[in-house]
């Protein structure tokens, strides 16, 4: 019967020669190097999810800045309309206090 390493797939003829086998320099060396690839393998997986998450916050940012964009205009027409209504609300007051003080003239001379 014959085995496989796992580290290499050398194919070793029996068991204690597998394990022998694994204890190698050689078989060592490929799983330090398997190993350093998961990590690094692991490591720019990170790195993209990372890299993904601030293309994300960076356009819900942009749109975070055009909602505001948006909103400050409408602020201002609002504003606009507010002052104007304001201003011509004062603008009645004044012509019905005139009038009234004018008629209160007129009441107090005759």
């Amino acid at each position: 019967m014959s085995y496989i390493c796992d580290i290499c797939n050398s194919i070793i003829s029996n068991k204690y020669s597998l394990s022998k086998h694994k204890g190698t320099y050689h078989c060592q060396k490929i799983k330090k190097e398997k190993e350093y690839s998961d990590n690094i393998q692991n490591f720019n997986n990170k790195l993209q999810n990372l890299e993904n998450k601030v293309i994300i916050y960076e356009t819900q940012l942009k749109e975070k800045d055009i909602e505001n964009k948006i909103l400050k205009e409408k602020l201002k027409e609002y504003k606009i309309l507010l002052e104007t209504f304001f201003n011509t609300v004062k603008k009645e007051k004044k012509v019905k206090t005139n009038n009234l003080n004018i008629n209160n003239k007129i009441n107090n001379d005759t």
